[in-house]
């Protein structure tokens, strides 16, 4: 037998191991024995390449070898594992392995600083062939003739490189069939481990698969719930409106999302459930079931009433005139976040040891009288300062133990929290229920407890204010009483003075309405005591410092000239500057007599001021916060209102708000104010102790303080980082430090709890943006493609010629669709038909402009608006997209396959129609006759279209039987 054929059987030989092998292990060295055998060689062998992750460098290693009897082995050589390939061979021989070629060598043709690698192994001749999987140069397989320097034949080489063809095949195989043992287990372990419940119906909404949370989300195993449908897990009304919904989505398939239904779960509880999905159809394009997710949305849709219940309180704060209106106003807010037919506020006086029920609305009992502290349990929450959910067996547990006996009628569950405000308990908020129906949960609790702290904030706020007010009136009385006036002078505002009765008086202004300028204020002093005064406001204003000085007044009505001593300071009506001032006026006859007093009173009244300023300007900017963040229609829009808000929030600290990059676990900073930004531009997450804790982490200059590696000072008087998480899922870090201290422990501690005020409220509104982007997404780009789908085409298009319109522009577009499309699926699988719609998708991306807008139209069809573009352009486009796509790499395909060809048909703007629908017609029109007369063409609309009525649908002519 010749050997040509003998090695034609060992070809055949080892194709069939390939064939019918599974491990590599098993089957390549089987059938490097045959090809050895047959080829009469003393050796073959099988080289594997990876490349160097440093340099780049394309290296070999010796992976398997079959040897003749007597010759020595080389499959241990340490020398031949990474061995470089600009080491083993000259580069032209590389080039020829590369470009697909066998190559013969005899080795005493080998340059000599290469040849002593081969002779080392008893080498004379040697035959070479690349083995490619796809497009990549995968290896090299080989044969070794140590006896002669052997000419190897033509034959020869050609039958090795069919060798190496199998050997590529079945790597190909392998790696394939490795890669969907891996897809597998990846969608398996995301359907496991998922929170979301993954499930497929049938037609008929019975359902034939549920994924492990199905439990977890309604309480029942799922094997008892296949077969079954949705409606016996849904109340009748919901489950009439689900089933109405699937219907319509059996007539007209689509995609949905946000289908929103409340589950009842075996327990009684009710959750909320948000739904994604799509039909399944069949090559007929019939519904054939639904298939999906569902997740439960009850802590999100709870988290969005209590954000929407805390800026109520914020606003009924700001609002309410009376103390008894925001009781009420707090009432019918908590009454939207839990049952509150039974709802009363205590307030606690603790030097007293008083206690009055300020609001009280009951079923069963009239509103109690104020009386001392006894043993109740709004008592007992005073005492132990936590909030309590008492139980019948609970509330008998306490009474049990003496330390609460029964007040009132008695209640199934009471819920009570402490009213807090600087860690101070002010009072107690409490809820109860009478019936078996109306019970409180922990969650209950803990909405309460964290309502507790704004409401506290509010009431508190609401009686400064009263107070405040009833301060006002005690001051005009005793203004009256002392003679002493006062004054406020803002000006560009209206009025720019406001001035007291008793100030009036003594100035000589005819009433306090009488004065609304500055100007007509000091043209009531002598001109030199006037011009003086205007010049003590202007450096109180720019200054900030006040100030005391004696003037004259012209005449008073009756008719005396008084001398008043002046005392005044800068005013604030805007944060971050004075604005203008405020002032007394002192008759200076009553100076003597009335001077500790008036200082004291002044000093009192500055102080309150400036507190309730500050306390106002704090909630009354949270809340303008709160609703620019609620507002913010981007991340990016709700960093800027934070890095807006952060300085006059924390005046005197530098501040800066990270995110959280989850593909490289570091967080990126997006918003800074203050010197240095508080911390450094980017940080890993373990760089931050309030990460790594998930709590607040507070550095205020303590000997073995621990401060965190990202901050930017060396050593800060004062630092705070608070998590901002949402929903269990982290999504950043504020961060603030000081460098001068806080001038007491308690405004520290109003810092403090003012940042978490504002942490809780960026953690909600950054959450609600990162939802209401995944939202967008989806609702605009396709899934399999990642272009922008039919809905958006249809909008851009409408807006596109609205542009072309108004400036005078073309605009060209284009209807694209891939040749042969079914058979591609038919011949490949779907999975195959898939991966060439994303790679098609990919092919668009890379080759349009930043203006052009490619979308999925449907099916194998594709559209490309092309602004101010004319008929040669789009021609010219389209011939450049049909030609490059030849050369479009289908990943899991070998490139031996038929190449993808595409027909195109073109349209333009206002040439081949006015509208879009004109639009499409033309193109679709196009479209046809390029598949027609051939495919792999591009065909211009024909002049004279439209040729059909305005306004109706592009109409598309039966498609060739093959696409």
């Amino acid at each position: 037998m010749r050997r040509e054929e003998r090695l034609l059987l060992g070809v055949a030989e080892a194709s069939r191991l390939f064939l019918q092998g599974e491990r590599a292990d098993d089957v390549l060295p089987r059938a490097l024995g045959v090809l050895g055998s047959a080829a009469q060689a003393d050796r073959a062998y099988l080289f594997q390449n990876e490349t160097d992750p440093t340099s780049g460098e394309l290296l070999m290693s010796h992976r398997y070898e079959w040897v003749r009897p007597g010759v020595s082995p080389q499959i241990g050589n340490p020398a031949l594992v990474r061995l470089p390939y600009s080491r083993a061979m000259p580069a032209p021989w590389l080039g020829e392995l590369l470009a697909g070629e066998s190559l013969p060598v005899l080795v005493r043709d080998v340059p000599e600083e290469r040849r002593a690698l081969l002779e080392e192994q008893g080498i004379q001749s040697l035959l070479l062939a690349p083995i490619h999987v796809g497009s990549r140069f995968w290896g090299t397989v080989g044969l070794d003739d140590c006896r002669a320097a052997r000419e190897w034949t033509e034959e020869e080489r050609a039958i090795l490189a069919v060798a190496a063809a199998s050997i590529g095949a079945f790597v190909t195989r392998r790696e394939a069939e490795e890669e969907r043992r891996k897809g597998e287990e990846r969608f398996r372990t995301l359907v496991e481990g998922s929170a979301d419940c993954i499930w497929e119906m049938d037609s008929g909404g019975r359902f034939t698969y549920l994924g492990p949370s199905f439990q977890e989300l309604t309480g029942i195993p799922p094997e008892e719930a296949i077969g079954r449908g949705a409606e016996a897990f849904l109340s009748p009304p919901e489950a009439e409106r689900l089933k109405l919904f699937f219907e319509e989505l059996g007539r007209d398939p689509r995609r949905f999302t946000s289908l929103r239904v409340v589950i009842q779960r075996r327990d009684g509880r009710e959750v909320v459930a948000e739904s994604t999905g799509l039909p399944s159809l069949d090559a007929d394009g019939r519904v054939v079931g639904f298939r999906g997710s569902t997740r439960d949305v009850t802590e999100r849709d709870r988290a969005a009433r209590l954000q929407a219940a805390l800026f109520a309180i914020a606003d009924a704060a700001g609002a309410s005139q009376d103390l008894g209106e925001l009781y009420r106003r707090v009432h019918e807010i908590l009454a939207g976040l839990m049952p509150a037919r039974n709802f009363y506020i205590a307030l606690i006086d603790g030097e007293r040891q008083w206690i009055d029920f300020a609001y009280f609305v009951d079923e069963e009992d009239p509103a109690p009288q104020a009386r001392p502290l006894g043993k109740g349990l709004t008592e007992y929450v005073f005492r132990s300062g936590r909030t309590l959910l008492a139980s019948p067996e609970g509330f008998q547990q306490l009474r049990a133990s003496g330390d609460v006996v029964p007040i009132g009628s008695p209640s199934v569950d009471w819920l009570g929290t402490p009213l807090k405000v600087a860690e101070r308990t002010i009072g107690i908020l409490a809820v109860q229920s009478y019936t078996e129906g109306t019970r409180y949960t922990a969650t209950d609790a803990r909405m309460l407890e964290f309502v507790s702290t704004h409401v506290a904030l509010a009431i508190e706020r609401t009686r400064v204010q009263d107070e405040r007010r009833r301060t006002l009136e005690r001051l005009a009385e005793a203004q009256a009483i002392a003679h002493v006036g006062s004054w406020e002078l803002f000006p560009g505002h209206d009025p720019e003075v406001l001035l007291s009765d008793e100030g009036c008086r003594l100035v000589g202004a005819p009433s306090p309405a009488g004065i609304r300028t500055a100007a007509e204020f000091f043209s009531l002093l002598v001109p030199e005591d006037g011009e003086a005064l205007a010049a003590a406001v202007r450096r109180a204003r720019d200054e900030g410092a006040p100030f005391t000085l004696d003037v004259r007044t012209r005449a008073a009505a009756d008719a005396r000239s008084r001398t008043l001593h002046v005392q005044g300071r800068p005013a604030f009506r805007e944060a971050g500057r004075a604005d203008g001032v405020v002032a007394t006026l002192l008759d200076v006859t009553e100076r003597k007599r009335t001077e500790k007093a008036l200082r004291a009173a002044t000093g009192e009244m500055t102080e309150s001021i400036a507190e309730l300023e500050r306390r106002n300007l704090e909630i009354s900017l949270l809340a303008e916060m709160g609703r620019l963040l609620l507002a913010s229609r981007n991340p990016a829009e709700a960093h800027a209102v934070t890095a807006r808000f952060g300085p006059r929030l924390f005046e005197g600290a530098s501040g800066a708000l990270l995110v959280v990059e989850r593909e490289r676990d570091t967080l990126r900073r997006v918003a800074a104010w203050g010197d240095g930004g508080a911390t450094t531009a980017s940080f890993a997450r373990d760089d931050c102790w309030a990460l790594r804790a998930l709590r607040p982490h507070r550095v205020d200059g303590r000997q073995g303080a621990l401060r965190c590696p990202h901050s930017s000072q060396p050593e800060p008087c004062w630092s705070l980082c608070l998590p901002l998480a949402a929903q269990g899922d982290l999504l950043g870090v504020l961060s603030l430090e000081r460098t001068t201290p806080f001038e007491t422990e308690g405004r520290a501690e109003a810092a403090e709890r003012l940042a978490g005020t504002a942490a809780e409220q960026l953690a909600l509104a950054l959450a609600s943006l990162d939802l209401r982007e995944i939202l967008r997404e989806q609702a605009t780009h396709d899934s399999v493609t990642g272009l922008y789908n039919r809905r958006y085409l249809e909008e851009a298009l409408e807006r596109e010629i609205r542009r072309a319109e108004r400036k005078g522009t073309r605009l060209g577009l284009l209807l694209l669709d891939l040749d042969r499309f079914k058979p591609f699926n038919d011949s490949y699988g779907h999975d195959a038909g898939d991966a060439l719609l994303r790679s098609f998708g990919a092919f668009l991306r890379a080759r349009v402009r930043a203006g052009d807008v490619a979308c999925r139209y449907g099916g194998d069809e594709f559209t490309v608006l092309l602004p101010e573009a004319n008929e040669e352009n789009v021609h010219r486009r389209a011939e450049e997209l049909r030609q490059k796509v030849r050369e479009m790499p289908i990943p899991g395909l070998p490139p031996a396959r038929e190449p993808v060809t595409l027909s195109a048909g073109g349209a333009v703007y206002p040439d081949n129609g006015k509208t879009s629908a004109e639009l499409l017609r033309a193109a679709d029109e196009a479209l046809y006759r390029a598949k027609a007369e051939g495919r792999d063409r591009v065909t211009m609309a024909a002049a004279g279209w439209p040729t059909t009525p305005e306004g109706e649908a592009p109409v598309r002519k039966p498609p060739a039987a093959d696409g």
